[in-house]
């Protein structure tokens, strides 16, 4: 199996990262980042059977995402969209914006974002509408804002030059990483997809979010891992 390259049959290619994060305790193991970047490349062709989809998310999940394996996934985006190409890199700040499905919270943080916007800093909002109740929320309330909608990363890195601050909604530059996050009604909990979806502008620096330490944990030692392997990249924890 470890001898499996890519004129190999998708599926059966993918099988061999079940097999690594499924085998049991004590025989399992996380995926490295190369593994990691090549099984999520697999996922967002759509090139695989969606029962594998649906285990490796959650063995994943309920085992912990490793930082090797939230990298691998980082770079597999970033490769997939396109997202190093040099339109892309025109952000001070990366800024997520991604509703919980039980929040029914106002994103009071958007109103933050335009002041910082205003001093000066070229500030990219990328979130997810989310479902139900929150539907559309956030889109909302950048339109309230004055703050651009766009859809797609060129528009954007275009609209940074004007006015500082944008929102892109997670489908117009991810669609397929969008979908897979719309899986949560299906499995009631988190997922590692929602976890790295992150600096769609090359941002300097990513602001980031998170509900519980041991999150706050895992995306910093994702970002140390990525600075050490040369990308230019900076965490501040929020």
């Amino acid at each position: 199996m470890a001898d499996l390259t890519h004129h190999h049959d998708p599926i059966i290619r993918f099988s061999r990262f079940l097999g690594i994060v499924g085998r049991g305790s004590g025989n399992s193991r996380p995926l490295s980042v190369e593994e990691a970047q090549e099984a999520f490349s697999l996922i967002l062709e759509e090139k695989i059977d969606p029962m594998q989809l649906g285990s490796f998310l959650s063995l994943i999940h309920y085992r912990g995402t490793s930082a090797q394996e939230l990298a691998g996934m980082i770079y597999a985006i970033h490769q997939h969209y396109s997202m190093n190409d040099p339109y892309s890199q025109s952000a001070d700040l990366d800024w997520p914006a991604y509703l919980s499905p039980n929040s029914q919270r106002a994103p009071w943080f958007m109103q933050a974002a335009k002041l910082v916007a205003q001093a000066g800093h070229k500030i990219a909002l990328h979130g997810n509408n989310g479902t139900g109740d929150t539907s559309g929320k956030i889109e909302k309330a950048a339109r309230a804002l004055g703050i651009p909608v766009t859809v797609n990363i060129r528009q954007a890195s275009e609209y940074l030059s004007s006015s500082n601050i944008v929102y892109l909604p997670l489908p117009s530059f991810a669609p397929h990483l969008a979908a897979l996050n719309a899986l949560y009604p299906l499995f009631a909990t988190r997922s590692p997809a929602g976890d790295c979806v992150h600096c769609p502008l090359q941002a300097h620096s990513s602001l980031l979010g998170v509900s519980r330490p041991a999150y706050r944990e895992l995306h910093r030692d994702t970002i140390n891992l990525m600075l050490n392997r040369q990308k230019k990249m900076t965490c501040s924890p929020f």
